[in-house]
């Protein structure tokens, strides 16, 4: 399985993604760092944090071809 953001594959082969029960599960850290955030953990909260490290981030982009 692959995982691609702008025609570039992210490297996910030290924790690939997984189906299970019919859903899609990835490995969180590594495509949000590919994406361009900063991946945290709130402890206290028992939540992930992510933060944008830099504004121009595009998370999605068109694609057309020729």
């Amino acid at each position: 399985m692959e995982i691609v953001n702008e025609r570039e594959n992210i490297d996910t082969s030290s924790n690939p993604p997984i189906i299970y029960n019919q859903r899609t599960y990835f490995p969180l850290r590594v495509v949000s760092e590919a994406l361009g955030y900063e991946v945290g953990w709130d402890a206290k909260n028992y939540r992930v944090d992510l933060k944008e490290e830099d504004q121009s981030v595009k998370l999605a982009k068109e694609y057309t071809s020729n």
